[in-house]
């Protein structure tokens, strides 16, 4: 019976694995999409970006701090020694505090902004990511459809040498042709014959790249849909242009680059300025609560137990050995990096434009001239 079993799984695990999966375009680029590790990392990228975006809101929202401490050996507040276990008012402190920054010269709301733009550049590197996934994709699909249409022209010109072959062969042994036409259209069949071999191969090959795009094995046996449609759309060069500044998001990622390092520089250079910061407080101290709460300072205040306050600070650097206007010029040169980065991919961007601008209207032409 064991036996019976092993052998029907054989059978089954065999017919699964020689099945071909036909996939069409939307099927690689989806595969391709949810293997890639460059894509994973860039949606941990993300993340990460999200989370510093958090950590840097929480400026803005109080902060509520509790502490509990307890002495567990030597002597109480009393001067009694300390029996274990021993939890009283003599031996713990406790504590629980509030505080919140009201105003310290913009320099918490310019850090969110930087982090806003640094989670913004990590969505458009994300998704630039997806495309160039896709891109490769795309390519590793169409060249394996044309590395087939290849093979099969090919493969006919092989079967229509072949025939002429018997056709010389009849000639010559009539005395109509000589042999070397003869012997010729035995060449033409070993040269069409080398021709078939390295179009073989490179559907091969191409398979393996594509397979290597969508993250599975390289010999993994697939078959791709080839009942493509073909529809050409008017295209204009200026609309190109347009959506390219638009669309692509290595673009749009260096312009959120510039913003950041604005905002950068503008932190550098508040640190040569006098700095005012107000800040608020309220503590209540637990353990002197819980030993008398009925004593207040004066009637309808403040308990006694508890505190609060409002904190003005002034600060000033008078002399840091000049590390602030370093950082400042550092700041502007990684700007100024930045800046010269933007304009060389808008130049990049225009050339790349034109020149797919200008192949894309040889291609229309030539799909129309091997219709005719």
């Amino acid at each position: 019976m064991i036996n019976k079993i092993i052998l029907i799984v054989l059978i089954l695990s065999y017919f699964s694995y020689s099945e071909t999966n036909i996939l069409n375009l939307k099927d690689c680029i989806d595969l391709a999409m949810s293997n890639s590790t460059s894509v994973q990392r860039s949606f941990e990228n993300m993340t990460q970006a999200d989370i510093n975006r958090g950590i840097y809101s929480a400026p803005f929202y109080p902060s509520v701090d509790f502490r509990l401490s307890d002495t567990l050996a030597g002597y109480d507040s009393n001067g009694n020694l300390i029996q274990i276990p021993s939890f009283t008012t003599d031996t713990f402190d406790a504590s629980l505090s509030l505080s919140y920054n009201f105003f310290n010269m913009f320099k918490d709301s310019d850090k969110l902004n930087y982090y806003n733009k640094k989670f913004k550049q990590s969505q458009y590197d994300y998704e630039n990511t997806k495309q160039e996934v896709a891109f490769k994709t795309i390519n590793a699909y169409y060249n394996l459809l044309k590395s087939m249409k290849t093979l099969k022209i090919r493969e006919e010109t092989l079967k229509q040498k072949k025939e002429y072959l018997k056709l010389a062969e009849s000639l010559f042994k009539s005395g109509i042709r000589s042999k070397s036409d003869y012997l010729n259209a035995e060449i033409q069949i070993g040269n069409s014959e080398i021709s078939v071999l390295d179009a073989q191969n490179q559907v091969k090959l191409a398979k393996a790249d594509l397979n290597n795009e969508m993250g599975v094995r390289s010999d993994e046996q697939i078959e791709v849909d080839d009942s493509i449609e073909y529809e050409k759309n008017d295209i204009v060069y200026d609309n190109c242009l347009n959506i390219a500044f638009i669309k692509r998001f290595e673009w749009l990622k260096l312009k959120e680059e510039v913003e950041a390092g604005k905002i950068s520089l503008s932190l550098a250079e508040r640190n040569l300025y006098p700095s005012l910061s107000i800040d608020g407080s309220y503590s209540l101290y637990l353990d002197k609560y819980l030993m008398d709460s009925s004593l207040w300072t004066h009637k309808g205040g403040l308990d006694q137990n508890s505190s609060w306050g409002v904190t003005l600070t002034l600060s000033y650097p008078i002399f840091d050995g000049g590390v602030n206007s370093l950082e400042i010029n550092l700041a502007k040169s990684n700007l100024s990096l930045i800046e010269l980065s933007l304009k060389q991919l808008k130049k990049d961007i225009i050339k790349e434009v034109y020149r797919n601008f200008i192949s894309l209207n040889k291609i229309f032409e030539s799909i129309n001239i091997y219709k005719n």
